[in-house]
């Protein structure tokens, strides 16, 4: 049977705190109990009605499609588990959907039936493309194998023939994920045998659905200072430097802010860089939305490229010509500088800015001391759940160890001394970090009224009146939207997707050069934000306390509180914070009369997350 959830599920009882962060479908085994698929049925007053819902031109999919606009999603279908009753009413939309908790390659079996009246029922994909038909009296059948589509999700899409009301009941029967099904081995992603889909759907299960154990390396049985006096997990919500907690068993408690895969609330802070005991030693941090981040990644892949280049050509011009040579550093029209290239092979670095002397971009995390995708799970596995990955280990078993990221106890490969070794595997790690490089896009949400436009659009030459552009760019184009996730340890080619296909729904889109506009608002540079907003110490004594990366103002609609403690619980809060570089476009944005600063939040309003797909 299966279990409909009307959100995605935040578990109680966990520990004190958590972050982290086509083919059609086939008929596999029977074909639908009343029809097949293309059946026309026509004739009724509901098949009418479906002439207008139905499309064919705009179909990415499919023979056709469903127009997203006449579908509510009302929850969640959970193989083999009791589901409650649907109230299926043709208000506000024709259509109501669940979403299937399938992946492609799942072989599902669903059965769908009313109290009264005739089904009309569909299995479509992310985009409402119809690739199954499950046309039925008052009971329905459908046997077949999710198969590639491009499509991240399946969705039942059903309503009553007649439209009436009615209570609709659906179970789907289908194959469940475990923790254990998500340690694979490294060389079945090295050897390309898995698909994106399913790495995708292994880290989803461990980030939206799984509560991790302490069979499964939750926690640690360290003393003090690094451990904390409790029996494991040993959790702590103050985290002891690099170390870390733990201060969970879940990823998505703190991460439903404004939909799935979201922000989370002040409540859901986490406590870095303390002492492990008292609150005035930790720095307060907000849980950031994990939406968006694979393109974050590869713009700061492309920009590291483009920097190191400038500076090693500058560096063959300094030697070749015995001469000093300043280096401007600007890439995607962001400039970080300058620098002098001397002959001798050393570099003036006194010149640049918002980016440390290795040029690589770090575009995650609100000091902006991430890269990429895989280290920035695998820092939120160790210092949340305090569970160490295999990357971690090799490194601790190494020349240069680091009990203080992942523990001081004798044996390096079990340093947090819980007796479970390889707590996070290659492969597992590798699955999350492809979890948050394909998910979601955020979008620009229109308002819904032509009053609410007009003023959207005004608030945006506003936005760029009082200069929040300089620092907040409007867009970014990539080059390439595939990426290659590499392994640490295997030696393996690295894992290829393409955010423009294997995404999820809003996915990054191709121009027709094959570059992609990425709309973000950053600069992904670090700026002085001023005595007001900085920290009470630098983070990991790495990090200036006024230093921030500037924040990313795509899906900022959906992501309330803002600033890096959450302090702001407006937008115009969060404005009129601002401080050191932004303190300007404060006064500027101040200057305003009330009319246009309600313009300009408007706009920013605008700047969320697609509402069919909030809890995708």
């Amino acid at each position: 049977m299966a279990n409909l959830r009307f959100h995605r599920v935040v578990r109680s009882g966990s520990l004190l705190h958590c972050s982290l962060f086509g083919a059609i479908v086939a008929v596999a085994a029977a074909a639908p109990a009343c029809s097949s698929a293309g059946s026309d049925d026509s004739g009724d007053s509901a098949d009418q009605a479906d002439n207008l819902d139905l499309e064919s031109d705009a179909c990415s999919a499919g023979s056709s499609c469903i127009r997203a606009n006449r579908i509510t999603v009302v929850g969640e279908v959970e193989f083999n588990e009791p589901g409650d009753p649907i109230a299926y009413s043709r208000t506000p939309t024709t259509y109501q959907a669940v979403k299937l908790g399938g992946t492609a390659g799942d072989a599902i079996d669903i059965t769908i039936s009313a109290d009264h009246g005739a089904i009309r029922a569909f299995l479509a994909d992310s985009e409402f493309n119809i690739l199954q038909s499950i046309r039925c009296g008052q009971a329905g059948h459908l046997a077949t194998t999710l198969t590639e589509t491009g499509s991240p999700k399946y969705y039942i899409v059903f309503k009553t023939r007649d439209l009436s009301d009615a209570t609709i009941n659906i179970a789907v029967k289908g194959p469940e994920t475990s923790f254990a099904d998500t340690r694979i081995a490294s060389s079945v992603i090295d050897n390309n045998q898995i698909s994106a889909s399913r790495l995708f759907h292994f880290g989803d299960f461990m980030f939206g659905d799984h509560t991790f154990t302490i069979e499964e390396g939750l926690g640690n049985a360290l003393s003090p200072p690094l451990g904390g006096p409790n029996p494991r997990p040993n959790a702590k919500k103050i985290h002891t430097g690099k170390f870390g907690g733990p201060d969970a068993q879940t990823c998505n408690e703190c991460h439903s802010v404004g939909g799935t895969d979201g922000t989370g609330d002040v409540a859901h802070n986490l406590l870095q860089d303390g002492d492990g005991v008292n609150l005035s030693t930790a720095l307060p941090r907000q849980p950031r939305q994990v939406i968006g981040v694979g393109a974050l990644q590869q713009l700061g892949i492309e920009m590291t490229a483009e920097l190191q280049g400038q500076l090693a050509a500058g560096k063959n011009s300094a030697a070749s010509s015995q001469a000093p040579v300043t280096v401007a550093l600007t890439s995607k029209g962001v400039s970080f500088g300058s620098v002098i290239a001397k002959p001798d092979g050393t570099v003036d670095f006194s010149g640049l800015r918002g980016i440390d002397s290795d040029l690589q971009m770090k575009p995650l995390g609100w000091k902006g001391r991430v890269p990429n995708a895989r280290r920035f799970v695998e820092g939120g596995f160790q210092v949340h759940l305090g569970m160490a990955s295999q990357a971690l280990i090799a490194k601790n078993c190494g020349p240069t160890p680091i009990p203080g990221t992942v523990g001081d106890g004798p044996d390096c490969t079990d340093p947090d001394k819980d007796g479970v070794r390889d707590e996070i595997t290659e492969a597992q790690l590798t699955e999350m970090a492809l979890y948050a490089t394909l998910l979601q896009m955020p979008v620009r949400v229109k308002p819904a009224t032509h009053a609410g436009v007009v003023a959207a659009n005004e608030g945006e030459k506003l936005f760029n009146q009082v200069s929040c552009q300089s620092c907040h760019l409007q867009s970014m184009t990539l080059h390439s939207t595939v990426h290659l996730e590499a392994p640490d340890l295997s030696g393996g080619a690295p894992f290829k997707v393409d955010l423009a296909v294997d995404g999820r729904i809003p996915r990054l889109k191709k121009n027709t050069d094959g570059t992609a506009t990425v709309e973000l608002f950053s600069d992904l540079k670090r700026h002085d934000m001023g005595a007001s907003l900085a920290d009470p110490h630098s983070t990991f004594g790495a990090f200036a306390p006024n230093l921030w990366l500037t924040s990313p103002l795509w899906g900022v609609a959906a992501s309330a509180p803002y600033l890096h403690d959450g302090r702001a619980a407006t937008l115009r809060d969060a404005i009129t914070l601002h401080d050191g570089e932004g303190l300007a476009s404060r006064n500027a944005f101040l200057a305003l009369s009330a009319a246009d600063q309600d313009k300009l939040i408007a706009f920013l309003n605008t700047l969320g997350r697609d509402p069919q797909h909030t809890d995708d």
